[in-house]
């Protein structure tokens, strides 16, 4: 038979392949949507802290952040690193200025005295009450949120989350780092944003604390439709680079090797950009601002979302013949080990750590043949952790 025209071809190849390998993979264009319901309180400058940095009245008589609050929903978390040469304690403490009370409810809590910085999020999740625990703080009084004394040894990270809501009138917030609770005196002063350049070379300019209006950065139109004639690997996503010399983005690029997220353009050409957050910090005048020279060097942040949960939700719906296996990914970058807490398919949150340039499946799903399946994942990176990560979804089999 001759064929006539390339049409002509296409129709007969048409009617001649099976309905289930018709429905080949898609390409998905991928975005991040800001939210989670709550103000995220972040707090890793300085994050050495030295004796003078502590609160006690006969050593720094300093407040680490110091946040005014108004009333709403609030998740505090901090990350540093004990250089003091002696075991120090750490709180979060809420003081009502108001001329009446207010109300506090605390619906979860997580706190580490080592490097493993995605356990504390997997404390806090896996014992969390949306109602949370109230608490009346009379006018002019105030009340530990947290407070885990002598619990930090010498040149040891520690770090710690708290979720608590606020009702009545706006309140100040402080992370305080001391050596004796019995030494501190209310009377501590805020230190500010911390630009020194410690012992060790690290300049602490390159680290902040602030507060952004998110805690989810989240991920909602993965839908992909698969076919037996899509072999096993990474699913094709879609998203532009940011160019930080115009502004703005570029035409969509397509990835099959997954997205980066958890930093900056300016350290990763390829990073999806509109995941990353912005914060207002106490004491320096413009945003911590991804895409802007805006940190106390004059340099673009190294932020790396760290305290951002992760959302990342579609669909897969198989039209082929077999169960075919999926899994969402996070690689480590080639540097830095990643220590995440997370929720697997089963509900349960767990802690890990992701040695660098190494790949895990978080998440993990079947869709069988003829299916349609949703799923939704959550994780987040803790500190200390390296940023810069690979994020993707697979095909297994």
């Amino acid at each position: 038979m001759k064929i006539k025209s390339s049409a002509t071809f296409f129709l007969i190849c048409f009617l001649l392949t099976p309905f289930s390998q018709m429905l080949a993979v898609n390409t998905v264009d991928l975005a991040y949507v800001t939210g989670g319901g709550r103000s995220l309180i972040f707090v890793n400058n300085p994050e050495q802290i030295f004796s003078g940095d502590l609160g006690d009245a006969n050593y720094g008589d300093k407040t680490v952040m110091r946040t005014t609050g108004v009333t709403g929903a609030y998740r505090n978390f901090f990350e540093h690193l004990n250089r003091t040469g002696f075991t120090i304690g750490h709180g979060v403490q809420l003081y009502n200025p108001n001329s009446t009370a207010i109300t506090v409810k605390i619906n979860g809590s997580g706190y580490e005295a080592t490097v493993n910085g995605g356990r504390p999020f997997k404390q806090m999740f896996s014992n969390y009450s949306s109602i949370g625990t109230a608490y009346t703080v009379p006018a002019g009084g105030s009340r530990w949120l947290m407070r885990n004394d002598n619990s930090v040894l010498n040149n040891s990270f520690f770090s710690g989350v708290i979720d608590f809501t606020v009702s009545g009138g706006p309140v100040t917030i402080n992370n305080i780092a001391y050596r004796s609770f019995g030494a501190l005196d209310g009377s501590t002063a805020y230190m500010g944003y911390i630009q020194r350049v410690e012992p060790d070379g690290t300049h602490e300019a390159r680290v902040y604390k602030g507060v952004s209006s998110y805690t989810e950065a989240t991920a909602s139109n993965l839908d992909f439709n698969i076919s037996d004639a899509d072999a096993a690997g990474v699913l094709p996503v879609r998203y532009p680079n940011y160019n930080l010399t115009t502004g703005g983005y570029g035409s969509p690029v397509t990835r099959t090797n997954g997205w980066v997220s958890h930093i900056p353009p300016s350290n990763n050409a390829n990073a999806i950009t509109n995941d990353m957050f912005s914060f207002l910090m106490p004491g320096w005048g413009p945003l911590i601002d991804p895409v802007i020279k805006s940190d106390g060097e004059g340099k673009y942040p190294n932020l790396g979302n760290w305290g951002v949960v992760y959302v990342t939700e579609g669909s897969v719906s198989n039209s082929g013949t077999r169960t075919r296996n999926l899994s969402l990914n996070v690689k480590a970058n080639p540097t830095s080990s990643a220590r995440i807490a997370y929720r697997g398919g089963d509900g349960v949150w767990r802690d890990l750590t992701i040695a660098a340039g190494s790949n895990v499946q978080h998440y993990t799903f079947s869709v069988p043949a003829g299916g349609f399946v949703t799923f939704q994942s959550r994780f987040v990176l803790g500190g200390p952790s390296g940023g810069n990560l690979v994020q993707s979804i697979t095909l297994n089999n």
